[in-house]
């Protein structure tokens, strides 16, 4: 399960190889692109790969602090590290996973370094009506996330995320699929 969610947040730091105007990156350029990613959960998933295997370098590391919450139990917190195979692997979990949930995000600080070739920014997440299979059935809940993300521009003026550091609270909803 708890794979599951790091593949959710891993992929919510994307949206496709956007285009840098004059090879700097911009704050502009930057919301455009957490916007796109958002909305990716939308568009058929061969579309949502395909963007996802663009938009993250081949060395992407992310590191995910997870607590979930079941209603009437203790919470529990884990840690996972994932590389961009796993990413790549899991991809399909993450994109069904999103199919009935929304998602609202802030990129509430962003550092574009001096040349302009690469950043470092924080997104707050809010996903509502996340799903997940459970033992007796489709298990719903909602997440709040924080993921400190690193991006680089290539020479062809293509950004991409090298690399996140995430924290996430998911509480489970004793709703469940009839």
């Amino acid at each position: 399960m708890f794979k599951f969610f790091l593949i959710v947040c891993a992929a919510l730091v994307f949206a496709g190889p956007a285009r840098a105007q004059g090879n700097a990156i911009t704050p502009a350029q930057l919301q455009e692109l957490y916007d796109k990613a958002n909305a990716s959960y939308k568009i058929p998933y061969e579309q949502h790969l395909a963007l996802i295997k663009a938009s993250f370098t081949p060395d992407f590391r992310a590191r995910m602090t997870m607590t979930v919450v079941i209603p009437g139990a203790a919470p529990q917190t884990m840690r996972h590290h994932m590389d961009y195979a796993e990413l790549i692997e899991k991809a399909r979990e993450g994109y069904d996973s999103m199919q009935t949930a929304s998602i609202t995000s802030t990129l509430s600080k962003i550092i574009i370094a001096t040349d302009g070739r690469s950043a470092t920014l924080r997104e707050d997440t809010k996903i509502r009506r996340m799903s997940m299979p459970g033992p007796e059935g489709t298990l719903y809940g909602d997440a709040v996330s924080t993921c400190d993300d690193r991006l680089t521009l290539d020479a062809n003026g293509a950004l991409a995320v090298t690399g996140a550091n995430c924290t996430m609270t998911f509480t489970i909803t004793p709703e469940r699929e009839l």
